[in-house]
């Protein structure tokens, strides 16, 4: 038995509430198997990644076991923890970009994992199940030597051009490409266990797949065991030997993922499989006024030379684009990342002006709804006010905006009591719901949605999608919906452009 968990209990203690993020969890993991951890925002699921590897905040307390190869990581001092994390159990988190050094090279980044963990014992040679050898224990290496293993590991996580990747910075690379390196971070001292934390949530459809099969192979020739934590189904089936149902802190279901899905028992098991239905959406050809034109676009981003006396170099995002958005239409734009969704989106605007062609407007301009709920609310703020705030700018009288804003707590199914809450008191997808209404409240019919789901549970992104479809038939809303997921643009669009179509030949 690699891994066994007995009664885990941990609560967080702040001045306003306690709140018990796992109630008395128990399970065990055997070695090389890949055990998912699935569940909504607030399960606890996250919880259990960060207990293990000692992450947990100074509020938390806690009790019972964890018992990682016999020995239980609870009672643990700092140095006898620090000994295990990374060495022995590693982790690999949702965000790449926050969890790298901005400043610093990624060869060097991994490269210090070799630093943080050389160990004066001789080498304890393990064989993974391809043969290969395992270096357990890492003996003093010289700087070429650390390079040459971060260069191997490169290549085992299938990054392209391992040197030059060596010598870039984060910001340089695709997020992808970012996750692979994180990946490669986590797995330079052969643990023995890899938690991986959310690690596709951030990633376009076509590079989820590459990370979950990458993780697949890495169990597959190395053996090694890997704890998957998602709030995706369709994830864990798709890599997953067992899982465990966590639903507000405690363990709903349990068993392999084929049980699971064919045969679940629990409700919420149940309601969670509901949600990832492949449905498209039933929708006739529009006909009709457009609300909004596009001819001929082409957007870029000026890129200044370096070198003194040569013009600025125009990197093309897109070119020619043309298309319109119907009254009453909702329109996918769909997209890997990086392929301009985003840019043209900012472009219909107004706010990126490097572009050329017609974009014609026949309603107000749009209003926009983004993916990150939270950084689009101002965290100083209560809801009531940052509603009212659109209002204030056409002169709206006090007590009208206030009715106002009431009506569109109703619309968007909030309750009133929410008026006085700030946003960090709200759920992610209550602070969906809270862009939503403010999107709205200027009285526009024209949405751009970017990626409004894309950071939300399978069965919020579900609700979310029924509130915009509802919405935009009671207003009679037109919409252009950006998203990199082909089975949501199917769930909610009347028609679908591909980004694909619209990429400049180099």
């Amino acid at each position: 038995m690699l891994l066994k968990v007995e009664d885990l209990k941990v609560q967080y203690n702040t001045a306003e509430k306690t709140s018990y993020a796992v109630k008395g969890v128990s399970f065990e993991m055997e070695r090389g198997e890949i055990l998912g951890i699935v569940g909504e925002s607030g399960s606890g699921k996250s919880t259990l990644g960060l207990t293990m590897m000692g992450l947990l905040p100074s509020h938390a307390s806690y009790s019972g076991h964890v018992y990682f190869q016999g020995r239980d990581v609870i009672p643990m001092s700092f140095e006898e923890l620090r000994q295990i994390k990374g060495d022995e159990i590693s982790v690999v988190f949702q965000e790449p970009m926050t969890s790298l050094n901005p400043l610093i090279k990624v060869g060097k980044q991994v490269e210090e994992m070799l630093l943080l963990h050389l160990k004066d014992k001789d080498d304890a040679m393990t064989e993974a199940p391809d043969g290969t050898k395992l270096n357990r224990h890492h003996e003093k290496l010289s700087k070429e030597e650390r390079k040459k293993r971060v260069l191997e590991m490169f290549e085992a996580v299938e990054l392209p051009k391992p040197e030059e990747t060596y010598k870039k910075y984060p910001h340089e690379l695709s997020g992808g490409m970012q996750q692979r390196v994180m990946i490669a971070m986590a797995l330079m001292c052969e643990p023995e266990i890899l938690i991986a934390d959310e690690p596709t949530t951030a990633l376009d459809a076509d590079i989820q797949d590459q990370i979950l099969d990458l993780l697949k192979s890495i169990n597959a020739k190395r053996g090694t065991s890997i704890m998957l934590v998602s709030h995706d189904l369709r994830v864990i089936r798709r890599v997953c030997h067992k899982a465990i149902v966590m639903y507000k802190g405690e363990i709903v279901e349990r068993g392999t993922v084929e049980d699971i899905f064919e045969h679940p028992q629990d409700p919420y098991t149940k309601s969670l499989i509901a949600a990832i239905t492949d449905e498209k959406k039933n929708s006739n050809p529009i006909e009709g006024e457009a609300a909004l034109e596009v001819k001929d676009l082409s957007v870029y981003y000026v890129k200044k030379s370096e070198k003194l006396g040569e013009k600025p170099k125009k990197n093309v995002i897109c070119k020619g684009m043309t298309f319109d958005v119907k009254k009453g239409e909702i329109l996918g734009l769909v997209g890997k990342s990086g392929s301009g969704k985003s840019s043209i989106s900012r472009a219909i605007l107004g706010l990126h002006k490097d572009y050329t062609g017609e974009i014609i407007h026949h309603t107000d301009k749009p209003q926009m709804i983004f993916q990150d709920s939270a950084a689009s609310l101002n965290p100083a703020r209560k809801i009531g006010w940052i509603l009212e705030e659109p209002l204030k700018n056409k002169k709206v009288e006090p007590a009208e905006r206030k009715r106002l804003v009431k009506e569109m707590m109703e619309r968007v199914e909030l309750p009133e009591e929410f008026l006085d809450r700030y946003p960090r008191q709200l759920s992610g997808g209550q602070k969906q719901r809270v862009n939503i209404a403010l999107a709205l409240m200027s009285g526009s019919k024209f949405i751009i949605a970017d990626e409004p789901v894309s950071a939300l549970d399978v069965s919020i992104q579900e609700q979310i999608i029924e509130l915009l479809l509802k919405l935009q038939k009671d207003l009679d809303l037109s919409m252009l919906f950006i998203s990199h997921d082909r089975a949501v643009v199917e769930r909610i669009c009347d028609r679908v452009i591909h980004m694909e179509d619209w990429k400049p030949v180099s």
